[in-house]
């Protein structure tokens, strides 16, 4: 499938049936007993939803050693060779965004059923939604027109190639669709360096796993780096990792449209996020009103759907600097197209390409250089 055949459905019904019948889903929600295979965390509200709705848990089981006899929503997490004695006919929910080699290998032991977690809530709403693809079809029907126009604006063949591909997998959650797109280096393979010039900016610095990439591509030339992570955690972490080094400042705030105070929330239904309420307080940033973002040169940003709210707090700054720009385009449906427009919207000029780094829903990036 590709943008053009989007174009072609006759309506948002025949993409969802489409969608459903390809995982002889219809059955999901009168489903009186599955098994999960892939225990992250996020995929804890489905076990609890199923113990809701009288739906028997047939097991939760995992490939990791780490993960063997954990508790996760109440059920110890067991290996998946104890998943021989299932019946086969069990529908299988895959509770991993990287299900395509999982999934292959359990239809090769006969397992008739093997279901993405997104099925099951566009099945039946009753079913929880995880929030990268809540409302994912229907972004699709709604926006045809803003990906005709996407395509239009991307600067290569393959980024064109690539949306051709990410809409294939969105209209199929096949992730085979995305293989021949897929590139292995996010962020700094589609980026130009400036050596002792560079400012760079890390929305989301995690651990400093982004930062050591950025530090290996440019040769450790750099003028300064200024990296955020609000994860108390993971800023512990990324103290320790760039201690040393008199060019790097690691800040603990989140990144956003505005300075103030957010909620960050650490669930089960997803990696931890900024949220109106339910969470720890946390500070929010935003880069016109940092003065050590001033002078930047690259951004990056993967900040869990906040994106768009931390590119409207440093509209200023990309006006006035045009730094290149990678931005995580996955985290909510409509940011693959929303996030270029509003880009486009500061009348930089930006050059833009889109990749894929995963054969998964997650690590779509679009790379923005001035012209």
């Amino acid at each position: 499938m590709s943008l053009a055949e989007l174009l072609a459905i006759a309506s948002y019904d025949t993409l969802r049936s489409g969608w459903l019948a390809r995982y002889h889903a219809a059955a999901v929600p009168a489903a009186g007993r599955i098994a999960v295979v892939g225990a992250a965390g996020w995929i804890a509200p489905l076990v609890q939803a199923a113990a809701a709705r009288g739906v028997e848990i047939g097991g939760i089981f995992d490939e990791s050693p780490a993960r063997e006899g954990a508790s996760l929503a109440g059920h110890v997490i067991r290996p998946l060779a104890a998943m021989q004695a299932l019946d086969r006919a069990t529908p299988i929910a895959l509770g991993t965004h990287h299900y395509g080699p999982l999934a292959t290998r359990l239809r090769v032991q006969g397992f008739q059923h093997c279901l993405p977690y997104a099925l099951f809530h566009e099945a039946d709403p009753q079913w929880p939604a995880h929030p990268f693809y809540a409302g994912l079809l229907a972004d699709l029907w709604a926006h045809r027109d803003r990906y005709a126009a996407l395509a239009q604006v991307l600067a290569d063949d393959a980024s064109r190639a690539t949306l051709d591909a990410v809409l294939a997998f969105r209209m199929t959650l096949e992730p085979e669709r995305l293989a021949g797109c897929c590139r292995p280096d996010a962020y700094f393979a589609e980026l130009t360096s400036g050596g002792e010039r560079d400012v760079f900016i890390d929305g989301g610095a995690y651990t400093g796993d982004t930062f050591a990439r950025f530090g290996a591509w440019s040769g450790h030339r750099y003028r300064a780096a200024l990296l955020f992570e609000p994860d108390p955690d993971n800023f512990a972490q990324l103290q320790v990792a760039t201690q040393g080094d008199a060019r790097v400042r690691c800040v603990s705030s989140a990144l956003a449209a505005r300075a103030g105070e957010a909620q960050f929330v650490r669930d089960a239904g997803r990696t931890a996020h900024l949220a109106a309420h339910g969470g720890t307080p946390v500070r929010t940033v935003a880069l016109d009103d940092s003065p050590a973002a001033a002078d930047a040169t690259l951004i990056k940003l993967n900040i869990e759907g906040a994106e768009l709210e931390a590119l409207q707090g440093a509209a200023a700054l990309i006006r006035r600097q045009r730094p290149q720009l990678a931005i995580a385009v996955y985290h909510r449906p409509a940011h693959l197209w929303q996030l270029m427009e509003y880009l486009q919207s500061l009348g930089v000029g930006y050059r833009f390409l889109l990749r894929q780094h995963a054969e998964a829903l997650v690590e779509t990036v679009l790379y923005a250089a001035a012209q």
